[in-house]
């Protein structure tokens, strides 16, 4: 789906050891914005100023540097680093803090033992650092991707796969990002196998999930868009902290092709959830197996495909016991499509229709293939109602007719 210009490959779960100011690597002038790290250049020294000419040496001079809005750390491919690095200094908003690569080769590995992983992850954006961007960063098995507790952040075009296995000390499944705050944007990522086997309801994991308990800090205008996510234990989850309410969030233009919930809401109100394409015909694995569970009332649900299998219904209470919510009267749902795709639930919807909606086939090009942009007989085409964003999964102009259409791709005039 994304164009991977640079990679940074993470290799397992890290540990975040912060060591003091400036303990290890000179401080750059102001003028210096780049900073290189490479464990295989003989002239690499943590020491020295961490040019290109001279790198640090390991991550312990990465952790011990202040950085300045504007800066950005270079990571050589083909190096290979033991450890973490933690984002503990802010950008702005016009000059935000970069980490990215150089050089050839394959990306940089970075490795350590699994730990306490709540508070740890392979990238930690820690409380107070605002205004970072993380791009075209590749995880993998890594039971936390990414974990910010800034506000102002950007997570974009990375790509997080194939971990199977629980997190240590806490025994939950493996997410690929958690968000602490708000104010952040996780766009445009490619988020695969997040989903450990086992436990108390069979199967846990997920793509991203919303944690306000960390450092107690409300989660609010958030943005997720334009995610694939596939073979994940759930899309996302939003956890319950009734001192810290999540409001005001937008799930948009994302496509899921995952296990369990498609949205999960321990809490959350005033979320609007539109234009997705939304699958759940993976086999069934957990005890938990619906599109939807709220307890709160007043999300906004429009615009969304829903493909359904195994006697699935998107509103329904169907496996929620465990969790004892299922506030569908609260929610606001209307110009949706429903399709139970294998006939075993005449009513995949579990609600009244609400308005513009139906129940019928999107029509998808391939969907044995996957392929899940919109034929010219699709009823979705023209069919959906207002939404905010301007283009589609892949980037095309929304409306491309006379309204937008209904899910994640917008028709372009063709059969593809």
């Amino acid at each position: 789906m994304n164009t991977m210009s640079s990679k940074l490959v993470l290799a397992t779960c890290i540990l975040f050891l912060l060591a003091a100011p400036h303990a290890l690597g000179r401080v750059a002038k102001d003028t210096d914005r780049d900073h290189y790290v490479n464990s295989t250049d003989p002239r690499a020294d943590d020491s020295g100023p961490g040019s290109r000419q001279r790198p640090w040496k390991s991550l312990a001079a990465v952790n011990s540097h202040t950085f300045k809005p504007g800066d950005s750390v270079h990571f050589a491919r083909s190096s290979r680093y033991k450890g973490g690095f933690v984002i503990k200094d802010s950008g702005t908003a016009a000059k935000p803090i970069m980490l990215t690569t150089y050089g050839k080769g394959p990306p940089p590995s970075f490795s350590n033992k699994d730990e306490d992983v709540l508070r740890v992850a392979d990238v930690f954006v820690a409380k107070g650092a605002d205004h970072n961007i993380i791009r075209n960063s590749e995880v993998k098995n890594s039971p936390v991707g990414f974990h910010i507790c800034g506000q102002f952040n950007l997570i974009t075009r990375n790509r997080l796969h194939d971990t199977n296995r629980y997190l240590a000390g806490v025994n939950w499944g493996p997410i690929a990002i958690v968000l602490s705050n708000g104010n952040n944007e996780v766009s445009y990522n490619r988020i695969t196998n997040y989903l450990s086997i086992g436990g108390k309801y069979g199967a846990d994991g997920g793509a991203l999930e919303f944690d306000p308990r960390i450092y107690g800090d409300p989660i609010h205008d958030v943005k997720i868009h334009h995610n694939y996510s596939y073979g994940n234990e759930g899309f996302l989850e939003s956890t319950r902290s009734d001192s810290q309410p999540t409001g005001r969030v937008w799930i948009a233009y994302n496509v899921s092709n995952d296990y369990q919930e498609f949205i999960l809401l321990w809490q959350g109100h005033d979320w609007s959830i539109e234009n997705n394409t939304v699958l759940r015909v993976l086999p069934k694995n957990s005890v938990t197996d619906v599109v939807f569970t709220f307890r709160e009332n007043g999300n906004a649900i429009w615009n969304n495909i829903f493909v359904v299998s195994s006697g699935r219904k998107v509103f329904s209470d169907n496996g929620t016991s465990a969790y004892g919510m299922a506030n569908w009267a609260g929610q606001t749902h209307y110009a949706n499509i429903y399709l139970s795709v294998d006939g075993s639930q005449s009513d995949p919807v579990g609600v009244a229709l609400g308005r513009g909606e139906k129940i019928a086939d999107p029509k998808f090009v391939d969907f044995a293939e996957s392929d899940f942009h919109l034929t010219s007989g699709s009823p979705a085409v023209d069919s959906g109602e207002r939404t905010d964003f301007v283009t589609d999964f892949d980037g095309n102009p929304v409306p491309a007719g006379k309204a937008p259409d209904i899910g994640a791709y917008e028709f372009r005039g063709r059969n593809w």
